[in-house]
């Protein structure tokens, strides 16, 4: 799914696909739970999380990897070596279907940028 038509978080959730609904729930309680005072909302047909109208966080199902997006692109320079087996651009990072998700990665990385 490159872009839902969903019109909430919950309804985006219940059109993924079962083999990666778990890891998406799970993005999503974390995103909730690190950036507090952050809104979530579906920008550009996935999960995004904004403070003061900017993206800070998003992610999305995609073919075959799950993608998350980071709004300060440079935040992920300073976790070179824990994101060098991740496929990366700018400010995303693409998990294989195979692949584990590093969950302590990603909150310290949320952590990041909700500072």
């Amino acid at each position: 799914m490159v872009q839902s038509p969903a019109a909430t978080v919950d309804a985006y959730l219940t059109e993924v696909s079962a083999m990666r609904v778990r890891d998406l729930v799970r993005l999503r309680e974390i995103a909730r739970r690190v950036l507090t005072g952050h809104q979530e909302q579906m920008l550009w047909g996935r999960p995004t999380y904004l403070r003061e109208g900017r993206a800070v966080f998003g992610f999305a199902e995609q073919k075959q990897y799950v993608s998350l997006y980071f709004g300060e692109h440079a935040l992920l320079d300073g976790h070179g070596e824990a994101v060098a087996d991740v496929r990366r651009s700018k400010g995303c990072l693409r998990y294989r279907k195979s692949a584990p998700i590093d969950w302590g990665l990603i909150e310290r990385l949320l952590a990041e940028a909700a500072a």
